[in-house]
């Protein structure tokens, strides 16, 4: 009890029980700056840790957040670990790839191998002195010669997302995989998809007399009684008649006979109709990542084609109750410009394909304002 007393009397006699007024803070607060000053200076240079100290706790104070030196030392030796970890990972990040991902730019001696998606009817595959029958998900390389009988067809897609179409009584050559795709074709007709995508590959399909070069495009080549026919869904090829040397450019929707003096015209309606069933079989994942559904989807797709041929010698134009027959729905597509599309989507992308009683219309992905379907 008696020291209690002893104590309050203690703290009245010093005035220490009466709180600091604001003038008296602020001094002792200068003090202690000063004095923190004058004990880290070393001629006219502070060491860094007590300068960088001294500078984060006039900068907590300034913005009104309450701390002590030894707070802030803590948060500058926080700050330099965080400082040496991040400028000891930037360089390994970069070759890492995940600050910055250079472009794939395709290796001159790697080949790339294509992977069967669908087939149906007589498909075989002649590599070195053994053939091969055609399966799912079945390998296609360099050197492979590729025959599919009538009412027959291959459908594969390259590792670079390249896709190719063998039609029925068709033979061919893969001549190259690397970074240049090339094709022989020998008699048929083979449509392919080549979207280029920065990754360097070319792509490119020989005749007899014809070679059509290609960077990003959807286009097909037929030889029909010894004529070379060249037609072209989207993009752009070139096509060089190999004994006159000369070179033509085709564009989306046109396709023309390769001959001196050749000509572009537009898709016949035969044509286009093949080019709009090739559009269905969009294969954007890789085909050895597929389920057994998918592919017996593909299948089943192919092998409607192939087996009723007389359906490419019809019209292109459908009524509405036609494409719902087709491919089970209407889809109806509205515009921000308050267009509005009926039919039915066969591709998806930058530019969506909708097959309408029109024919076949492509629009910007950015323009559509929303789709419904109508079943």
């Amino acid at each position: 009890m008696k020291e209690a007393l002893l104590i309050r009397e203690l703290f009245k006699k010093y005035n220490l029980s009466a709180p600091v007024a604001e003038a008296d803070r602020s001094r002792i607060l200068r003090s202690k700056k000063a004095a923190l000053k004058r004990i880290v200076a070393s001629g006219e240079r502070a060491l860094f840790m007590p300068a960088l100290t001294l500078g984060l706790y006039n900068l907590y104070r300034s913005a009104g957040i309450n701390i002590t030196l030894a707070g802030a030392a803590r948060s500058g030796m926080a700050a330099m670990a965080a400082s040496v970890i991040i400028a000891l990972s930037v360089p390994f990040l970069i070759m890492q790839g995940y600050i910055y991902k250079a472009p794939f730019i395709a290796d001159e001696t790697a080949l790339q191998k294509g992977f069967i998606a669908a087939y149906t009817g007589d498909v075989t595959i002649a590599r070195g002195d053994e053939e091969i029958n055609a399966s799912a998900k079945g390998i296609v390389e360099k050197g492979d010669r590729i025959a599919a009988g009538e009412s027959s067809g291959l459908l594969f897609r390259f590792e670079s997302g390249s896709i190719v179409r063998a039609l029925s009584s068709t033979a061919l050559e893969v001549e190259e995989t690397g970074p240049m795709i090339r094709l022989a074709l020998e008699k048929g007709g083979v449509l392919s998809r080549h979207r280029s995508s920065g990754r360097g590959i070319v792509y490119e399909v020989h005749t007899e007399d014809a070679s059509v070069t290609v960077k990003g495009t959807e286009f097909g080549v037929i030889i029909k009684e010894g004529v070379t026919t060249v037609m072209v869904a989207q993009g752009i090829v070139e096509v060089k008649h190999k004994p006159s040397g000369e070179i033509f450019t085709l564009h989306k929707g046109e396709a023309c006979e390769v001959k001196s003096g050749m000509s572009a015209r537009a898709l016949n309606a035969e044509e286009q109709f093949l080019m709009d069933r090739f559009a269905e079989f969009d294969l954007t994942s890789p085909v050895e990542s597929m389920r057994d559904a998918e592919i017996e989807s593909l299948n089943e797709k192919i092998n409607e084609h192939e087996k009723k041929p007389e359906a490419a010698k019809k019209s292109s134009r459908l009524t509405l109750d036609e494409i719902k027959s087709r491919y089970g729905r209407i889809d109806v597509v509205t515009l921000y410009n308050g267009r509005v599309i009926r039919g039915a989507i066969i591709s998806r992308g930058a530019v969506v394909r909708v097959i309408t009683v029109n024919g076949t219309v492509t629009v910007q992905t950015k323009d559509i304002k929303g789709t419904d379907i109508i079943k």
